[in-house]
């Protein structure tokens, strides 16, 4: 994404973090015995990677910056229906670049969205083109309507991107170009149990052209390639 912006001569860069952001660890029965470690220091060693990104960024480009909560960043992750709007690894994360910047000054490029009393979705308008951004368990795969459940104030909605289900996927539906983004981890073992299709692991950006129409790109990786 980086090559290709600086190729194209883009100057502004938003970077959404659709959940998921850590693995968790008590969801699932099996997710224990495959994960590398525990919730604490997954949340160290995701801010630690999202600071580096947004560094490396903010010395380049014009950078907006918003996150999401997924079902793995949930604190409460055995009662979902308990579930606390951003009780969440993803808040803990957001606000502590926030803390930086406002206390150090850091990150000057970077403007974050302030979703951070309920962290469930960000919907921004870029080039005059509505996008919005949700974690994907509203989302029905095999549905051409999802848009409208996003249509809030009955605006339309030109793109909606979405992770949760592991899977590369791109289509048309009701006018809204749908992305489901591949997971950057791949599948696990509770993953490969469900009865679903699954990517090899992988990322997307997509690019929103002032005039034109708005095209994504995946990014995949297989073997040691990562």
């Amino acid at each position: 994404a980086l090559s290709y912006a600086r190729v194209r001569g883009i100057t502004n860069i938003v970077v959404v973090n659709v959940g998921d952001i850590i693995t968790g660890a008590y969801m699932h029965p099996n997710q224990m015995f495959g994960i590398e470690f525990d919730i604490s220091h997954q949340v160290s060693e995701a801010l630690d990677v999202m600071l580096n990104l947004l560094d490396r960024l903010n010395s380049e480009f014009n950078v907006t910056f918003a996150s999401i909560a997924g079902n793995h960043d949930r604190m409460n992750q055995k009662d979902k229906s308990g579930n606390i709007p951003s009780d969440s690894a993803a808040y803990v994360i957001m606000n502590t670049i926030k803390l930086l910047k406002d206390t150090y000054g850091v990150l000057s490029n970077v403007k974050l969205v302030n979703n951070y009393s309920d962290m469930h979705e960000v919907d921004l308008t870029i080039n005059n083109k509505r996008i919005v951004w949700t974690h994907g368990e509203k989302v029905k795969r095999n549905n051409n309507d999802n848009s409208y459940k996003f249509q809030a104030g009955g605006k339309h909605i030109d793109c909606l991107i979405y992770g949760h289900f592991h899977t590369f996927q791109i289509k048309s539906g009701d006018l809204c170009q749908e992305v489901g983004l591949p997971a950057l981890k791949g599948m696990d073992s509770y993953a490969k149990s469900l009865p679903t299709e699954f990517s090899a692991p992988g990322q997307c950006f997509t690019v929103v052209p002032k005039n034109g129409n708005i095209y994504s790109i995946p990014v995949l990786f297989k073997g040691d390639e990562f």
